[in-house]
């Protein structure tokens, strides 16, 4: 447990420094390293990745760091996915999805797969982007932000995500937040996503092992603290691009480790 404690401040490091990739982390750490089954690390990283992204969330709105505005046209459309998706269609999902004479894949290494290639469709699109915008829109598309929020609601509840990996580009390519308000926007977002998806896990009796869980999301937080004040050191560019290759980084892992 000691590498998997290890691990939980570096995810707290990357939610602080880049907005997201709380979930891509802990999900696999508590998968492969605490040997906990996938269907209950989602619910495991919604509760980590969720107290941790309230107290980036914070620090971010004292830096004035956070738009508010997009916040909620995000919140209010994606927190009733969320909530449909955990209560409704992850259950209703098959234990196989696949069983052929050569390979079978399973609910849990399908969830898996799936978090991996929304990982690299993410990565691609905030590494091959043009410039950072410097400005916002003159009229913000709250309606089209909505769409996107729908999208990402029901990403988060499907795979345990907070949405950071998916949330940060949309901010960013889509609506036009400079990179660090773009950060602090999406920890608001998956926060209030993460807190409501573990509540609505709750409800399904889901054994939790709160010791160990209390002890990863304390070293996660400190990791969180850690991260913000090391991004206010870095410009938006260099954010982006540290962003975009650590997602891609670890979705190609997580496919890796998945196929073999």
């Amino acid at each position: 447990m000691a590498v998997a404690f290890f691990f939980a401040v570096w995810i707290g490091i990357s939610l602080g420094l880049i907005g997201g990739g709380g979930s891509i982390l802990t999900v696999p750490v508590l998968v492969y390293v605490a040997g906990i089954k996938a269907s209950e690390a989602m619910s495991y990283s919604l509760f980590v990745v969720g107290s941790t992204a309230w107290l980036g969330a914070l620090q971010k709105g004292l830096l004035k760091q956070v738009n508010v505005k997009v916040a909620l046209a995000f919140f209010f459309p994606s927190m009733i996915v969320v909530y449909l998706t955990r209560h409704y269609v992850l259950p209703a999902l098959p234990a196989v999805w696949l069983d052929t004479e050569y390979f079978i894949i399973a609910k849990d290494k399908g969830l898996m797969l799936i978090f991996a290639v929304l990982m690299l469709l993410s990565a691609k699109a905030m590494i091959q982007s043009c410039a950072l915008p410097t400005t916002l829109p003159a009229r913000l598309d709250l309606v089209r932000i909505a769409g996107k929020a729908v999208v990402v609601g029901f990403l988060t509840g499907f795979v345990g995500a907070g949405g950071g990996f998916l949330i940060v580009p949309a901010l960013v390519l889509l609506v036009g937040l400079e990179m660090k308000v773009a950060v602090g926007t999406s920890l608001f977002i998956i926060a209030i996503n993460s807190s409501i998806g573990f509540l609505t896990d709750l409800q399904k009796a889901i054994p939790i092992r709160w010791d160990f869980l209390i002890a990863f999301t304390a070293l996660a937080v400190l990791g969180s603290w850690i991260g913000n004040r090391l991004a206010q050191y870095i410009s938006n560019e260099k954010l982006k691009k540290i962003f975009g290759w650590f997602v891609l980084g670890m979705g190609c892992l997580i496919l890796l480790l998945e196929l073999l």
